[in-house]
């Protein structure tokens, strides 16, 4: 997918990631994956493409799908996240960024223990 167009109104609106997190309502992950063309969300959704444009104020669709898009799943799965989701995955990245993947998994693993005592 070319994001040219989505990567100029960004530049032209002097937008930082932060800023396009609060007006699009996605993780600062996905943001940052799109942005930087990682390949893993090289195939957005619907709902996440419409999230961007809107908080980019592109007031039309800007993206005509292909049938090779098309074939690859493009669109079937929204992202809606609340503001406390997108905390929590702003979290797991930090957590994995600052420690790595094993200190994650170790959080993980104390919370599960956590919930279950709760019980």
């Amino acid at each position: 997918m070319n994001i040219d167009l989505y990567q100029k109104k960004k530049d032209e609106l002097h937008l930082t990631y932060d800023e396009i997190v609060k007006r699009s309502g996605l993780s600062k992950r996905t943001i940052a994956g799109f942005f930087s063309g990682d390949p893993k969300y090289a195939n957005p959704s619907v709902a996440t493409l419409k999230a961007i444009q809107e908080a980019l104020e592109l007031n039309s669709f800007a993206y005509e799908w292909t049938d090779d898009d098309k074939a690859l799943g493009v669109g079937k799965h929204p992202e809606y996240y609340s503001e406390e989701e997108i905390e929590w995955m702003d979290l797991r990245s930090e957590i994995i960024e600052a420690h790595g993947k094993d200190q994650l998994n170790m959080v993980k693993t104390m919370l599960k223990a956590w919930t279950k005592q709760k019980k």
